[in-house]
């Protein structure tokens, strides 16, 4: 039991006290472009609320926990990284909401994704490339 409990004490050590900021400003960066980019998708009113149609089309609750675990990715990262000179246990378990939540997200999105993927009919008007291509002809 002892060796177990040091295994995951140095494990613990590693994860939530690492030599930088790379995992928080990853994490941090991919949830701020991902909400960004759900701006862009075309959308559809459900109760009220727009939803994505893309891939959260008759799905607002997992809309809504997407987003809501998107801005606690954000959030938690740029604590952990305000945090992490002063505090760095606190920094510590800001680094593992993010990371956790980022995971969580990504599940949700992956399982909609594998469930009900996406007709390429609904994401032209989002990856209409004409402009760029007459650009680069």
């Amino acid at each position: 039991m002892d060796r177990l409990s040091s295994i995951l004490h140095t494990i613990w050590n590693k994860f939530a006290h690492p030599q930088g900021y790379r995992v928080e400003k990853t994490a941090s960066m991919v949830a701020f472009l991902s909400i960004f980019c759900m701006l862009q998708l075309p959308r559809e009113l459900i109760d009220g609320e727009p939803v994505p149609t893309v891939i959260f089309k008759g799905r607002p609750s997992y809309f809504h926990a997407f987003v809501l675990l998107l801005l606690c990715t954000f959030s938690c990262g740029f604590i952990a990284i305000l945090l992490r000179p002063l505090h760095p246990k606190v920094a510590g378990y800001c680094r593992c909401v993010t990371l956790f939540s980022l995971i969580a997200a990504v599940a949700i999105f992956c399982g909609l994704a594998i469930v009900n993927p996406p007709p390429f009919s609904s994401l032209s008007p989002c990856l209409s490339l004409s402009p760029f291509l007459t650009f680069l002809i």
